[in-house]
């Protein structure tokens, strides 16, 4: 999800119209367009690869699903979602090495 997203004379999929000038708004987009209309609300969601947290983050901004979990093999990447979002920034989002065993 590191690209982003730009819109062309496609049809768009996400309900969800983000200010034109919000930062990191293409990479924002691009997980809105992915996620599309389909309601998350209830479900538990899991981020392989989960970087910084930037998918899961969006994931709880814009859709209500009862649990996020981010996965990633690089300490630095746990380390920053650790100290970033354990403050109620986002809603139940960890990020956990793929060496501990996914929460259920």
């Amino acid at each position: 999800m590191n690209y982003g997203y730009v819109a062309d004379d496609q049809s768009q999929y996400s309900p969800v119209e983000l200010p034109e000038d919000m930062i990191s708004r293409n990479t924002v987009k691009l997980v809105l367009e992915v996620i599309g209309g389909h309601d998350l609300a209830g479900r538990k969601i899991l981020d392989v690869g989960c970087g910084r947290g930037g998918t899961i983050s969006t994931i709880n901004t814009y859709y209500r699903a009862r649990e996020a979990v981010g996965l990633d093999i690089t300490l630095a990447n746990i380390e920053f979602c650790r100290r970033h979002f354990a403050n109620g920034q986002t809603r139940r989002a960890l990020c956990n090495s793929w060496l501990r065993p996914v929460p259920k």
